[in-house]
């Protein structure tokens, strides 16, 4: 603390050489309150700093030392300012001795929140774990029992399942049932079970990995009649599925009209290009629709395929009415071309 001069004890306290008591002490309370580290969350460092300097000049007026700024009347007088010093000296000591026992204090109970943290979470997903464990040990012991391969118990009770109302049972009971395909008994059953339900997405990814053309083919054309209602997502796989069978592209002139234009869009966009277009009085029906997502198929195809006079004055409105550029750029790319012919 006595290495300081007193021009450095001056200067770390922002005060000119020969200060008076009342701005040292004026100068410190600042300091103090803008580099405390609970204040400026730095190190403790600058506040020590500050704190020396303080008590430097606090000693150097304590035991009336002289200081080359002292004015010449009061040259060799010893002032004894304890009574005024003392009280913020002290609070000054005990904030010096505190600062690091504080932020000390402060680590270890942020570590121990910490480490209370990660035990808890690993103390809970050991929890999962065990309940997740026990799930699966008590599901293969069930199925051990219930589904044995070939058993013809297990048999009877998916082709039950073939019968229920929720779409997850049947597509899981299909599932099960497609390495048994082969057998009549099987086959008739889900051709039943299409018939009635119609197709999902899981059902028609196994049915697709059948190797028997005929059979796809009799699954398909069952789930045909429910094309009408199928969403997006289904529609998409069921006609690529159909295209992939042997045979299968003529189960497209038999599909109903779908209920949703966006399921019509992606009827017209995967329509076979060796398969005549759908009757004029469909197209008719399409055309009225205003869902961009089926009439830019519709209209590619007719400009690819040619277009019925019978349907040029819709194609005509619908060039000059929509606001879909696309919409617009192909119904007006066949006016243009039955007006050159």
């Amino acid at each position: 603390m006595n290495g300081m001069t007193v021009r450095e004890c001056y200067h770390i306290l922002n005060l000119s050489p020969g200060a008076s008591w009342s701005e040292v002490k004026a100068a410190f309370r600042r300091c103090a309150r803008q580099s405390h580290p609970d204040v400026a969350r730095s190190s403790s460092r600058d506040f020590e700093r500050i704190s020396e300097a303080y008590m430097t000049l606090r000693d150097r007026f304590r035991s009336g030392e002289r200081f080359e700024e002292e004015r010449a009347g009061e040259k060799g007088r010893k002032i004894d300012l304890s009574w005024m010093w003392d009280p913020f000296v002290k609070a000054s000591s005990w904030v010096s001795r505190t600062v690091e026992d504080v932020s000390r204090k402060r680590k270890e109970k942020k570590e121990e929140r910490e480490r209370t943290r990660r035990e808890e979470e690993a103390r809970r997903a050991r929890v999962l774990d065990d309940a997740i464990s026990e799930a699966e040990e008590s599901l293969e012991a069930i199925l051990s029992r219930v589904d044995r391969p070939g058993s013809v118990s297990d048999r009877g009770r998916l082709l039950k399942r073939l019968e229920s109302s929720l779409p997850e049972v049947r597509s899981l009971a299909i599932g099960r049932l497609l390495p048994s395909i082969g057998s009549s008994e099987v086959s008739s059953a889900i051709e039943r079970c299409i018939s009635r339900f119609g197709l999902d997405e899981e059902v028609i990814d196994g049915l697709a990995t059948l190797k028997d053309p005929m059979g796809s083919l009799r699954y398909a054309m069952a789930g045909a009649p429910h094309f009408r209602s199928m969403t997006l997502g289904v529609a998409r796989k069921y006609l690529k599925w159909i295209k992939s069978i042997p045979g299968g592209k003529s189960i497209y002139s038999g599909l109903p009209e779908p209920a949703s234009s966006q399921v019509a869009g992606v009827l017209m966009a995967q329509w076979p290009q060796d398969l005549p277009l759908p009757p004029v009085s469909r197209i008719e029906s399409f055309l009225a629709s205003k869902d961009e997502a089926l009439l830019v198929p519709l209209l590619r195809q007719l400009y690819r395929r040619g277009c019925p006079d019978r349907l040029m004055l819709r194609i005509r409105a619908i060039s000059e009415k929509s606001e879909d550029p696309a919409v617009k750029a192909w119904s007006r790319a066949i006016v243009c071309r039955s007006t050159v012919v």
